[in-house]
């Protein structure tokens, strides 16, 4: 047997053939449909019933992942013209996952079956070591009279084939989400968003139970992985026919042509859950296409059933053909493959910027104003502990993320913050800082490096309110902190940023400090990898501390902090007072 890696995707007929079907234990006779080449979901005899049962993985989605598992497997129940009516999902989450993540998950699912009427009726979840990212299994059952489904095999010669919707619908909506940042740089913010409302139409279930009404269905596929391609490439080789499509008919969205553009990527060979392949006698196809219109589902007739010895093949636009009679690979896993450093760089950084703020309304606009002119485009959160001025009315004009707790401190806001931040890096700023436009750019610069879990920057005071002690002050506060992080981690609260996994890991902020809290986490942090300093940036903070309780007061009561802190692990002071 040979030893050879197998590739990213699914697993070729030959490979199929020789380890997953020769190995499938006894044999059943009740099994009416077992596993075979394009075959979508199992048929199990119950008498005068059958049970049809599929299973499916989600493993190239995070954004969404509940949503996509429950539809792209109640999917392959539809495509054997059978309602789904169960669904069981395993959910493998990574090290370092929240409850709050679950929940997001656990309410997309809800969600997905609540709109196709199908019942959660098991399933398995736990934390696995090994994995970056959430992985969830989910299996579909449904149940039919004993002879009345759809086969993928059943395609004859002569028949009409359809497509519903449009290519790569599923590979748009993933995309849009996961390469947003890529995409920025690349087509129009309105395309992207458009093209994330996509993953709302990745359900079959109506498409299919609506053809089968019609009749004279003899075969159906869900284009999934590998696209319209695979899906008309399978349907042929277990149908033991040809298939001859044309690509200037197979139906498009501009969201999803701007996309495929702009990762030179082909979208008839990109994940299409949301387009149903409908194979169906000629003399039906134009009513197929009338019944789905008006349940106001878009289709079009792609091409035909042929003859084996006439090859399966595209005709593309130039009058090349694409030819489907050898394993197509999914262009998805193309790009994880040839451009993974790109694709790192492109999906790994996203930045929630974490502000926590009380009686703050002299600056809120000020920092909230610079943030939105950030590109790309961030998450901000605000968290407020109570303030009675119009910081949080202020806040609402900038960002729909503004949260109001009860208690105050600044630990408790960050922590609050980073609870409900969507963000692979949450950078915490002070409300009074002002920082480079770049500094975006240059975080995401110091975590390219995977052990990085940690950073900050230089400080300086706003140059208009600098005086010549306080600039040399900072100037050798910086270069101590630079040369001290070298031996144990340090780090300035008003610029903090952390990879969110370690955040949580470490357990955030510890709310009972006054102060110092900034660098008990930036130790607590450098357990789990290397907390750096940002040497090219630099955040400039107002001097209002200083003018208000004095210079040499601010800077006495620091020496003390820090002296108790290095000592005993926690500081002098037992209150840090706010000034506004």
């Amino acid at each position: 047997m040979s030893k050879h890696t197998l590739s990213i995707g699914k697993l070729d007929p030959a490979t199929l053939r020789q380890l997953i079907f020769s190995n499938l234990g006894v044999q059943d006779s009740r099994v009416i449909l077992g596993p075979k080449i394009g075959e979508d979901a199992t048929v199990i005899d119950f008498g005068d019933r059958a049970l049809v049962v599929h299973s499916d993985p989600i493993t190239g989605a995070v954004e969404n992942i509940g949503w996509h598992s429950v539809n792209v497997c109640a999917n392959d129940i539809a495509t054997r013209g059978v309602r789904p009516l169960w669904i069981l999902t395993v959910i493998l989450l990574p090290e370092g996952a929240n409850a709050d993540q679950l929940k997001s998950i656990t309410a997309q699912i809800d969600e997905a079956a609540k709109k196709l009427g199908v019942a959660v009726v098991g399933g398995h979840t736990e934390v696995t070591s090994g994995i970056d990212r959430p992985f969830l299994i989910t299996t579909a059952l449904g149940e039919t009279a004993r002879e009345r489904f759809v086969r993928t095999s059943g395609a004859k010669v002569g028949d009409s084939i359809i497509v519903t919707k449009g290519a790569a619908i599923e590979g748009t909506a993933i995309l849009s989400h996961e390469l947003e940042s890529f995409l920025q740089k690349k087509i129009d913010m309105k395309i992207i968003n458009r093209a994330k409302r996509l993953i709302k139409e990745i359900s079959v279930v109506k498409d299919a139970l609506t053809a089968v009404e019609v009749g004279g269905v003899h075969a159906m596929h869900d284009a999934t992985e590998g696209g319209i391609a695979v899906g008309l490439q399978e349907i042929a080789w277990a149908s033991n026919v040809g298939i001859i499509a044309y690509e200037k008919e197979i139906p498009i969205y501009k969201e999803t042509q701007a996309i495929c553009q702009a990762l030179k990527i082909d979208p008839l060979r990109t994940i299409s859950s949301g387009a149903l392949i409908i194979v169906v006698h000629p003399e039906k196809a134009e009513r197929v296409l009338v019944a789905l219109k008006g349940r106001g589902i878009r289709g079009a007739i792609i091409g035909k059933v042929v003859n084996k010895i006439e090859g399966i093949h595209i005709v593309r636009k130039d009058r090349t053909k694409l030819d489907l009679s050898k394993p197509v690979k999914e262009e998805l896993w193309k790009i994880l493959k040839n451009n993974g450093d790109r694709l790192m760089r492109m999906k790994a950084p996203v930045i929630s910027v974490i502000i926590p703020t009380l009686q703050e309304g002299n600056y809120i606009a000020r920092i909230l104003s610079r943030l939105q002119k950030v590109k790309p485009p961030i998450e901000i959160i605000v968290v407020d502990g109570g303030s009675s001025d119009k910081t949080v009315e202020i806040a609402r004009r900038f960002t729909d993320k503004v949260y109001s707790i009860r208690k105050r401190g600044i630990s408790i806001g960050r922590n609050y913050g980073a609870k409900y931040a969507k963000g692979d890096i949450l950078v915490f700023l002070d409300t009074d800082v002002v920082f480079p436009l770049d500094f975006v750019e240059k975080t995401k610069k110091a975590f390219e490096d995977t052990m990085v879990v940690g950073a900050t920057c230089n400080i300086m005071p706003v140059p208009a309110q600098s005086r010549f002690d306080a600039i040399m002050f900072f100037y050798h506060y910086n270069l101590l902190l630079r040369t001290l992080n070298k031996i144990k981690a340090h780090s300035r609260g008003e610029f903090f940023a952390t990879r969110k996994s370690a955040f949580l890991r470490a357990e955030g902020f510890d709310e009972n400090m006054p102060c110092l809290e900034d660098h008990d986490l930036a130790n607590r942090l450098s357990k789990y990898g290397k907390f750096v300093f940002i040497q090219n940036l630099t955040v400039y903070e107002s001097l209002r501390r200083f003018r208000k309780l004095g210079f040499w007061h601010v800077i006495g009561t620091w020496v003390v902090d820090y002296i108790f802190f290095t000592i005993r692990g926690k500081p002098f002071s037992n209150v840090w007072q706010p000034v506004r």
